[in-house]
């Protein structure tokens, strides 16, 4: 037997919570870390998935530096 689980779309509202507990995880301001630009650029790429978000973010994470990108 398999067992189906359909996940809905995240609304843009929901990502953006999303994306601000997942700095909060990796203690850091996700303002510090992400232009508001580069914040609604990543939840665009996200299209509604929670999991691809927190991924690209930690990717960013992983290679931040000093300035905002």
């Amino acid at each position: 037997r398999a067992r189906v689980l359909v996940f809905n779309r995240l609304t843009e509202a929901e990502l953006k919570r999303l994306l601000g507990r997942g700095a909060q995880e990796l203690n850091i301001d996700v303002d510090q870390l992400l232009t508001p630009e580069a914040q609604e650029l990543l939840i665009g790429l996200a299209d509604g998935d929670g999991r691809r978000l927190l991924t690209t973010f930690e990717t960013v994470f992983a290679h931040r530096h000093d300035q905002p990108l």
